[in-house]
């Protein structure tokens, strides 16, 4: 099973997302705060590496004995201030460390941000928003590209607050703006179709919906379903007038978009109340409602504890998510009462809900260690043909988006991370479109604007202080190589559209459909296949992590954007001695190319092999990486 194809590896989101620095192309790093102690950014180290591994106590009792080193490093604050509000739920302590990160960095959004997640866990929406609105002041708007993936963030968690005081005009208009910012954010966009449902703009919410599933009709799509879907939601619009409320609830219901279908479902029974079929319908749609709802809350609870109290809490996991699954049995007759093995029990009611809407639940250890429940709408399948090394494969391919949930290590991490794909069989492989997928990668295809880079310096110079120089065979983790495998990737790419004629106002455009298409589906798909042709074979693994091994160096040979796969490789907890099967994996694939360099150094001269090989990397080419995969692999 695969991790999902994510940009960063430390706990935070906008840490995940793209911590640059300065490269190897000698741009200077610009400070607007004092420069942190190295003590300070050492801790960061630890508490990232701690909290890679899921040890959160530990890392809360360093964060707490070391407070002293700390307290003038505001990113570190921040990440204590995360820790006590999403894994401990100590919103007092949060907002105190908040309000420090705020008094020694008054111009990093981040913080402000953090502050309106506690006053709207706290439901006091109205000082949310003032914290949010703080946050978009402070947000940097840049004037030559198009798409702002953070400030579409917070517009989106300015729009949910007002949704939840059901200040529903003030909630649409923070949603357009959002929209302008980023067309492609899944979490706005579900919000926005359904407010644009529920008012009946249904030309409005199928323009929506259109952006959200990426559709350009002048073109072919990765997801043959989402072509059909659209040419039914097209038809629909164009003949709205004609439609009842009845047929668009059902047409929703088709699109397996449960929320409309019932708004719809609704206004039709307000019409004909007697109707006993409308009243079937909706108390299904709204059985099924409730019960993802239920389940969502009830996995929290877990995923918290999961964190807390180690694996031990795996053996309640079952337990505490049978009361949703008792409630939607009733639609399920078929299926006898829970009278035996929960978890039997509920693996038969998930393929029964399945069945009926389209939906796919699925509870697995994420890296084998890490269970939890991985819940999302099916909006695609299809046929692939694999050809690997000489090995032949034809997969079922599964799509699952809008997750509900999608494991421990997704929750854990706020959406930072999660599980993008998994084979668990010889003829099926799922791909997971995470709730922020698109914006991550609209915001690396950002990465190509210098003004883009600078204003990250900036804002992360608390943390990327690189340590002192290596053995040459020496691996470890910096954040500073992490950033520079990114933007080695992104302006090789802009540089290669820019030859091709694709202009400064379409290229951010460009390089999220080559990011998001080219990369991230082609490679999920060449990983997990290469999980089912192993399966198929039965290859003989020597060691433990060496399946995700052995996936990883075909994403290398066979796949596109190497330094993109290199970056999704290396994580905090690499070298780490950990019962981690991708830590090993990814610890080895670095520790043989560094090797092969080493032995082969001849074939790279822009390598010097008496300094560190891992931090020079960068001076490969796509092509140099695809073939020294290759030859590792053979």
């Amino acid at each position: 099973m695969d991790k999902v194809v994510k940009i960063g590896k430390c706990m935070l989101m906008f840490i995940l997302l793209l911590a640059l620095t300065s490269c190897s192309r000698g741009t200077p790093v610009v400070k607007t705060v004092e420069e942190p102690s190295k003590e300070s950014v050492d801790i960061f180290y630890k508490v990232t590496a701690l909290t890679d591994t899921l040890k959160y106590k530990e890392a809360r009792k360093l964060l707490e004995d070391r407070y002293d080193i700390i307290k003038d490093n505001d990113i570190v604050l921040n990440i204590y201030g995360d820790l006590e509000f999403h894994i401990f739920e100590n919103y007092e302590k949060a907002e105190e460390l908040f309000e420090r990160a705020i008094k020694l960095n008054p111009i990093n959004p981040e913080h402000y941000r953090r502050m309106g997640y506690i006053y709207e866990a706290k439901r006091q929406f109205k000082k949310a928003i003032k914290y949010y609105e703080k946050a978009v002041k402070r947000t940097a708007n840049y004037e030559n590209v198009p798409f702002n993936t953070k400030l579409a963030d917070l517009y989106t968690d300015i729009g949910n607050c007002y949704l939840k005081l059901n200040e529903r005009k003030k909630a649409i208009e923070a949603l357009e703006n959002a929209m302008e910012k980023n067309p492609y954010s899944i979490k706005m966009n579900a919000l926005l179709h359904q407010l644009y449902v529920e008012s009946e703009e249904y030309d409005k919410a199928y323009k929506v919906w259109k952006n959200d599933n990426l559709i350009d009709e002048s073109e072919d799509h990765v997801y043959k379903r989402v072509l059909e879907w659209n040419r039914l939601y097209k038809a629909a619009v164009e003949g709205k007038n004609s439609m009842t409320h009845l047929q668009m609830a059902d047409f929703y219901a088709a699109l397996v978009l449960y929320d409309e279908a019932a708004i719809e479902y609704k206004k039709a029974l307000a019409q004909d109340q007697a109707n006993n079929d409308i009243k079937n319908k909706l108390y299904e749609m709204e059985s099924y409602l409730s019960f993802r709802d239920e389940l969502h809350v009830l996995l929290d609870e877990y995923y918290r504890e999961r964190c807390i109290n180690g694996t031990s809490e795996e053996l309640t996991f079952y337990k505490r998510i049978k009361p949703a699954y008792e409630k939607i049995a009733g639609l399920f007759p078929q299926i006898e009462n829970n009278s035996g093995i929960t978890s039997a029990w509920i693996d038969i009611l998930n393929k029964e809900i399945e069945k009926k809407f389209s939906v796919r639940i699925v509870n697995i250890k994420a890296n084998g260690s890490m269970l939890g429940a991985h819940f999302g709408r099916i909006i695609d399948n299809s046929v692939v043909h694999s050809d690997l090394w000489s090995e032949a494969i034809d997969l079922e391919v599964i799509t699952l988006k809008n997750m509900t949930s999608n494991g421990l290590d997704n929750w854990r991490t706020m959406g930072g991370g999660g599980v993008g794909g998994w084979s668990i069989s010889q003829t099926e492989i799922v791909m997971v479109i995470q709730d922020n997928a698109y914006d991550g990668t609209l915001y690396l295809a950002s990465v190509y604007s210098e003004e883009v880079r600078a204003d990250a310096r900036k804002q992360y110079a608390g943390i990327l202080m690189d340590k002192e120089e290596k053995e040459p065979l020496q691996i470890y983790y910096s954040s500073k190589i992490s950033a520079e495998f990114i933007e080695m990737q992104i302006i090789t790419e802009a540089e290669k559209a820019k030859i091709k004629g694709v202009s400064d106002n379409d290229l951010q455009s460009y390089l999220f459909n080559k990011i998001q298409k080219d990369f991230k589906v082609r490679s999920n798909i060449i990983h997990e296949s290469q999980h089912s042709i192993d399966n198929k074979i039965g290859t003989r693994l020597k060691w433990s992590g060496e399946s995700e091994y052995r996936a990883k160096l075909s994403q290398l040979a066979y796949g596109n954007l190497q330094f993109m796969c290199l970056n999704q490789f290396y994580t905090s907890d690499l070298g780490m001695e950990v019962n981690n099967t991708h830590t090993r994996a990814n610890t080895q694939v670095f520790k043989d190319i560094v090797q092969y360099i080493y032995d082969n150094s001849r074939k790279y001269p822009q390598i010097d092999v008496k300094k560190n090989i891992l931090a020079q990397l960068t001076k490969l080419s796509d092509d140099d990486l695809k073939g020294i995969a290759i030859e590792i692999f053979q």
